[in-house]
């Protein structure tokens, strides 16, 4: 389908195409050996693994109290030939369907879900894109609408629906979306005004979908996209994205205010060598700091770059740029925040061996001390990407990575490790039924239930539950260290 060079819907493919380290190595003759945790070093185990047939990808998952796994993502429409946004609820106990819902336009065109979250009800938002009617029957093409859905968590019933047409023929896109302390909507993407895409956020009343407030941010032209949203405990709402200086893409990121949609603070940055920056991942920290995590282009290829910035006026705290030994590509896909507000952030980076290996990093809150980090390099050196992490309640990060497995293609490779120093607690890899390619979106493709349940979804719509019983972190059960390389920096309590 026709996008804008920089649309929230392309930067997402890009991100994955340049992670997606299978589709660089495709002709790599691979010989496997599986990866084997000895028994009794974590006490893991696989609950349930769900697979929606058909052509189709899961964008995000998320769990709720009871442990039960929302995912949404996009499946293929057999009668029109395009594409439908998905969503379904599995049980906690033995993934079982509890309900589906498929969403096609009224243009049966393209419509994918990109986020969701739950409610404290349990009921679940989310957000994409969709086809829109006056355009297709204009004979314009099959332009979207930002379409946001709310559905009853017990049954799947619509709640209410709202859609975004911004004026004439073009695409606009619903990226990601938050819920405030109080369980409004927040929403951004992208939209054109006047033939340049702006920053799109609005703020939905979580009763009926009412608009609330919405806001634009865009240069004179040219192009800005938004891809991530975040909130903090005030309600207020941090939006991160791309946007063009008229030469190259800078990481442009703004703060509103969460009642009424003023803008707080805005930030710019543009990498030391000038270029094209990624966008990649944004959250904010207990105190309301903001952490952006950009792709920013070095020297010879893109490096991750970490910020920091301070929640009342956006003055940057501290920045960190990671370069890999390689001096290859380092791509970030995801961050979170742990207890304590250190940062971790997962991507791929390349190795010794010229492909991507999974690269994790501890930062310290207070001035982004590294505290430690691991490189994962799956067993049969074809590439493995960290695509999603989390936090569970012991301050232990859970990633998940696509690595490539048996003969076929990639796998979903998870892996806990401790929040001390990074040592490796468990891991686990599946590799679906017909040996073909399951990999994690990037971003919101991991979840972490109170019950220690942690959910995996992506491309194949393969949904995977673990349990986890480990209780009490060991940094010592670190098993087969010739294929993870650690390096302990400091201490997480630094």
């Amino acid at each position: 389908m026709p996008e804008p060079f920089y649309s929230t819907a392309l930067v997402r493919a890009r991100t994955g195409l340049l992670l997606r380290y299978r589709a660089l190595h495709a002709a790599l003759c691979i010989v496997v050996a599986l990866l084997v945790i000895p028994p009794g070093h974590a006490a893991v185990t696989e609950a349930w693994a769900q697979r929606y047939s058909g052509p189709s990808v899961a964008y995000a998952v998320a769990i709720d109290a009871a442990g039960n796994a929302f995912v949404t993502g996009f499946s293929a429409d057999d009668i029109y030939g395009s594409d439908d946004i998905y969503t379904a609820k599995y049980s906690a106990a033995d993934g079982a369907l509890l309900w589906e819902k498929r969403y096609d336009g009224p243009a049966h065109g393209q419509d994918w879900g990109q986020a969701l979250a739950l409610d404290a009800h349990g009921d679940v938002i989310v957000t994409g894109f969709s086809g829109n009617l006056v355009t297709w029957f204009s004979g314009n093409g099959d332009n979207s609408d930002i379409y946001t859905a709310k559905y009853a968590g017990a049954d799947g019933t619509l709640l209410w629906e709202q859609r975004h047409d911004s004026p004439g023929f073009h695409w606009d896109f619903g990226s990601d979306l938050v819920l405030t302390p109080d369980g409004d909507v927040v929403v951004t993407g992208s939209t054109p005004i006047l033939g340049r895409y702006h920053f799109y956020t609005a703020k939905y009343a979580r009763e009926d979908g009412a608009l609330l407030w919405e806001t634009l941010y865009g240069l004179p032209d040219t192009d800005s996209y938004a891809s991530r949203i975040a909130v903090d405990r005030k309600g207020n709402i941090v939006v991160s994205g791309v946007s063009h200086n008229g030469i190259d893409w800078d990481i442009y990121t703004a703060k509103y205010k969460g009642s009424n949609g003023k803008l707080l603070w805005e930030r710019r940055y543009d990498g030391p060598l000038g270029g094209n920056d990624l966008p990649a991942a944004l959250t904010i920290d207990a105190s309301g700091d903001v952490i952006v995590v950009v792709d920013v282009l070095g020297v010879l290829d893109y490096d991750y770059y970490t910020a920091k910035y301070a929640q009342k006026d956006g003055a940057l705290l501290w920045e960190k740029i990671y370069n890999g030994p390689a001096n290859g590509n380092d791509l970030a896909a995801a961050v979170a925040v742990d207890a304590a507000g250190n940062v971790i952030v997962t991507g791929a980076s390349v190795g010794d061996h010229e492909l991507f290996e999974s690269y994790t990093a501890k930062y310290a809150a207070r001035d982004g001390t590294l505290l430690w980090e691991n490189r994962y390099r799956g067993s049969t050196n074809g590439g493995d990407a960290g695509m999603g992490l989390g936090i569970d309640q012991f301050g232990n990060v859970v990633v998940a990575s696509t690595s490539v497995g048996i003969e076929t293609g990639s796998d979903y490779h998870t892996a806990k490790y401790a929040a001390s120093d990074g040592a490796l607690l468990w891991e686990k890899r599946y590799n679906g039924p017909d040996d073909g390619d399951e990999y994690p979106a990037p971003g919101h493709c991991l979840a972490i239930g109170v019950n220690g349940s942690v959910a995996i979804t992506g491309a194949g719509f393969i949904t995977v539950l673990y349990r986890d019983d480990l209780v009490s972190p060991d940094p010592n059960r670190l098993p087969d260290r010739r294929r993870l390389e650690r390096r302990q920096i400091g201490s997480a309590d630094h």
